[in-house]
């Protein structure tokens, strides 16, 4: 019987709200404040947030391995990330540095650290709470729904101080809201976690190497992976373009935080109707069919030309419901797929690799992105010729759309493969991972 009620859901995600709330603000209103504020270049900025991002994902599976090793010092390293989190997002938005540039750095580094290893262990959690498949999926799709909630009000706050010129005073205002959101949701998990039981606290001391863990993956886990990867990077490229093509291609800049804002809350309003459908055709098959949507839906944006709000907004409403499957897909196939090969002890250090993906993604996007527009002579904010701004639609829609077809194609395959009935969960009637996944 399952023993995850509302109450404790609530508990449990509570702390995924700030974590949303927190992702945007680090890489787009950060940035601006250190230019408006102390005149730093865009340019240097940009080459600080990407080694970040860079030394963040390579952390990510040593943050990994140590939480899997030390379980029982999980709950006190993450309420310590958690003040390094709050405290450093209030010390970056400070207008008194004498060294702003270093300490940009800094901060912004401190705060990503902590966001990461609370991520990866706030997932793991929910994977050891969680018993039965349809419980992953429900854990899973809520607390990818909190996190999206918190994003959308992040944007929506930006949109707002949008109408006050970014001055200290709304940034300071911004950091400090962040603060007490945090303090609220940290008492609320820390009431969820004192009264887990002891078996559902601590994992086996004994925590295999990272190499280990990845030489004892099962093939599915695998190519789980492999088609993670390849849709991480196909969601990664418009992420990486999304401000270029809304400015430059179709003229919209004064709509982008409302665009995003659309897409994103599509995202979170979409994610209970993916959660009923995996529950009951799969998490793997469920997940084959979002990218089926993003596909068709995306891909219009290609023919898009300047002005077309209404077009690019049912656009953003399309594939933003489609992103609320890539939320919840993966983590609950990690999930299912980890107590499958029995290695519990190991949470961790799967979810951090899932981190590892999505940032290298994100970084892999950034170089190969910058270097073709370079290529083509696109002059970011200025005039560029037709042949150029086409160019820039076919990064942003059309060549996403081809990795997201190759990463169905390995969801099909895998769907299809011997390898996916070869593991049952244990102790249970479950059926076999290519009917229940």
């Amino acid at each position: 019987m399952s023993e995850i009620n509302k109450k404790a859901l609530l508990g449990y995600i509570a702390l995924a709200f700030p974590l949303g709330f927190v992702a945007m603000p680090i890489y787009i209103f950060a940035p601006d404040f250190y230019a408006s504020s102390y005149g730093l270049p865009l340019a240097t900025l940009g080459i600080i947030i990407f080694f970040n991002r860079l030394i963040d994902a390579f952390q990510d599976p040593f943050f990994g391995w140590v939480s899997d090793r030390w379980p029982n010092l999980v709950a006190p390293f993450m309420l310590g990330a958690l003040l390094v989190l709050a405290g450093g997002f209030l010390l970056l938005f400070f207008k008194s540095y004498t060294q702003p540039l270093l300490m940009f750095a800094i901060l912004t580094f401190v705060i990503t650290s902590a966001y990461s290893f609370l991520a990866i262990n706030l997932n793991a959690m929910g994977a050891t709470w969680a018993e039965t498949d349809k419980d992953k999926i429900r854990v899973n799709s809520a607390r990818e729904t909190t996190s999206l909630m918190g994003l959308v009000l992040s944007l929506f706050l930006f949109a707002q101080m949008q109408q006050v010129d970014f001055d200290t005073y709304a940034f300071q205002s911004f950091a400090w809201t962040f603060v007490i959101v945090v303090s609220l949701c940290a008492f609320l998990f820390w009431s969820w976690h004192r009264q887990l039981p002891p078996r559902r606290q601590t994992a086996s001391p004994k925590s295999a190497s990272f190499k280990e863990t990845l030489h004892r993956l099962s093939p599915s886990f695998r190519a789980f992976y492999v088609v993670y990867g390849f849709s991480m990077l196909a969601s990664a490229i418009p992420a990486v373009l999304v401000l270029f093509f809304v400015r430059d291609v179709l003229n919209l800049e004064d709509w982008f935080p409302y665009l995003i804002l659309l897409y994103f809350a599509s995202g979170a309003i979409s994610v209970p109707i993916w959660r009923t459908l995996a529950v009951r055709f799969g998490a793997l098959k469920v997940w084959g069919w979002s990218m089926i949507m993003a596909i068709v839906v995306f891909v219009w944006a290609f023919f898009l030309s300047e002005g077309a709000l209404i077009s690019f907004a049912i656009i953003c409403l399309g594939s933003g419901a489609a992103y609320g499957a890539d939320m919840v897909m993966p983590p609950s196939l990690v999930a299912i797929l980890a107590g499958r090969q029995m290695k519990q002890s190991n949470f961790a250090q799967y979810y951090s690799l899932v981190s590892f993906l999505g940032k290298m993604a994100l970084a892999f996007a950034t170089l190969l992105t910058f270097a073709l527009l370079d290529l083509a002579a696109f002059a970011p904010d200025e005039s560029n010729s037709q042949e150029t701004l086409l160019f820039v639609s076919f990064l942003y829609a059309v060549l996403p759309c081809m990795l997201k077809v190759l990463a169905l194609i390995l969801i099909f395959r895998l769907q299809a493969s011997p390898n996916a009935k070869d593991t049952k969960c244990a102790g249970s009637s479950s059926p076999p991972l290519s009917s229940s996944v």
